[in-house]
């Protein structure tokens, strides 16, 4: 419909309202007459047209009694396909982190790595790939697989690539858990990046209790209380889908963690509805071993007292004397007691710090009670070869 008409049909309308109004018309009949004014309003504006469809195809469409997840994918998405990227915006926070820190990483790595093989299952409309291009350019990848089972969504995808004239990007609708990538034979070892958006789990963590440090690795905010963990799960169980903590567990157990964030999404009224969300970047543990050697080995001289004050730290543990390091552990009082950065106003002055030091680009410095507002100021104007800092506060 064109604007024009679009125009002229809601005037004729409203002088048809008026004229009712002017003749005493019936008010049962004027209120029915409103509301499907109203609702025609509502469905021929491309402001709320995408809103609604996707709250019929969310909440009021029934599913139906299809056998198998690909006929539900299908039929729970077939009506909002065109519309979903419009209506996820908001609703699905962190990817953009996500990619954010994922280009972070390959451009890390560009000196040392063939162009990437990039698989991204869970894809949908081909969102993320698009997005990806501001950060990292999709030429730069050899190759893009996007792996989803629903096919509504995977032809947008398909439409979305073409448009771009994205020859290396391959759209397969399969199950993430049975699918091949066509090109590539043996393909073990050969993908460099997976990534999974809102596909792998929703989140449900409960509350760390293990005082394992690598356990303890990524809680802060990833505890959620037991009102949210029912809701959410009991919410995605009448789209037959199951979430449970222990996905997102055995993942940081299998890989080495390289980042992992904890968020919440205050969705439409905020503080009353906070949907939780993670964003977690992993490598296997060769890598991390391999980068660890590369990129955060310390000096011979100070390497040599580190294993001896490692070993001295077990000993005086095993004879309750006082250990010489405290690990952050948020299950534990001394540590939960800081709860805020006290810092953002300073009266240290960093600068003054600079005309005394005269640093260079190989000296190495160690920073007690460091709060990081010196250190960023230490680090950006005068870029030493390595910060060691030290404080209590875990918001510092």
């Amino acid at each position: 419909m064109s604007k024009n008409s679009f125009s002229y049909r809601y005037l004729i309308l409203s002088w048809i309202v008026i004229l009712a109004f002017m003749q005493n018309f019936n008010s049962q009949y004027l209120k029915i007459f409103l509301v499907i004014y109203v609702l025609a309003f509502l469905l021929e504006s491309e402001q709320f047209k995408a809103p609604l469809k996707f709250i019929y195809a969310c909440f009021l469409k029934p599913i139906g009694n299809n056998a198998d997840q690909r006929s539900r994918l299908d039929s729970f998405y077939e009506d909002q396909a065109e519309v979903y990227d419009a209506t996820r915006g908001r609703l699905l926070r962190g990817r953009l982190t996500m990619l954010r820190l994922t280009a972070g990483q390959l451009k890390k790595q560009m000196d040392t790595l063939r162009k990437p093989i990039w698989v991204d299952i869970g894809g949908g409309t081909g969102w993320n790939i698009e997005k990806m291009n501001d950060f990292f350019p999709i030429e730069q990848f050899e190759k893009v697989y996007l792996v989803d089972l629903c096919a509504p969504l995977c032809k947008i995808a398909e439409s979305r690539f073409h448009a771009r004239g994205w020859n290396n990007v391959h759209v397969i609708c399969d199950d993430a858990a049975s699918f091949k990538l066509p090109g590539i034979e043996n393909d073990i070892g050969k993908i460099d990046l997976v990534t999974m958006s809102y596909s792998s789990d929703f989140y449900v963590s409960g509350r760390v209790t293990s005082n394992d440090i690598q356990v303890q690795q990524g809680t802060l905010n990833r505890h959620c209380n037991w009102f949210t963990r029912w809701f959410w799960q009991i919410w995605f169980e009448f789209d037959h889908i199951n979430l449970h903590p222990s996905r997102r567990d055995y993942v940081e157990y299998q890989f080495d963690t390289v980042k992992s964030f904890n968020g919440r999404n205050h969705f439409l009224i905020p503080y009353l509805v906070q949907i939780p969300y993670y964003v977690w970047l992993g490598t296997t543990k060769s890598l991390a071993s391999a980068s660890h050697v590369n990129l955060n080995a310390i000096e011979i001289s100070s390497e040599k007292s580190l294993k001896i004050s490692a070993e001295s730290n077990t000993n005086n543990s095993s004879v309750n004397r006082p250990v010489w390091r405290q690990p952050y552990n948020p299950a534990l009082p001394r540590h939960t007691q800081f709860n805020s950065y006290i810092y953002a106003f300073t009266w240290e002055d960093p600068r003054e710090d600079l005309k005394v030091l005269d640093l260079n680009e190989n000296d190495s410095m160690f920073v007690i009670t460091s709060a990081g507002d010196n250190l960023l100021e230490y680090a950006l104007r005068e870029n030493p070869k390595r910060i060691h800092c030290v404080d209590l506060n875990p918001c510092q």
